[in-house]
């Protein structure tokens, strides 16, 4: 029996595909979200606000650059393993 065709195999990798793309896909749209917010904060506060502001955004951009690593790294793992 090979392993790599069986269906609890291949099912397993389509599935842990599919939700990452569609993790991927909510994370970008809350990052939007948030950054869209935290610029209008920015816009409207003041001196020290502002600053934390910039911070806040800087921080949602990183989470949604890392939740793209960890995707691409979980993307090419499933591929090797599934060859």
């Amino acid at each position: 029996m090979d392993i790599n065709n069986s269906v609890l195999v291949t099912g397993t990798i389509n599935l842990l595909n599919d939700v990452i793309t569609a993790l991927t896909g909510i994370s970008i749209l809350i990052t939007t979200i948030m950054a869209i917010y935290f610029l209008v904060k920015k816009a409207t506060s003041e001196g020290g606000e502002s600053t934390m502001m910039t911070k806040k955004l800087i921080v949602a951009i990183m989470c949604t650059v890392f939740i793209t690593l960890i995707k691409v790294i979980i993307q090419i793992v499933t591929n090797y393993y599934a060859v």
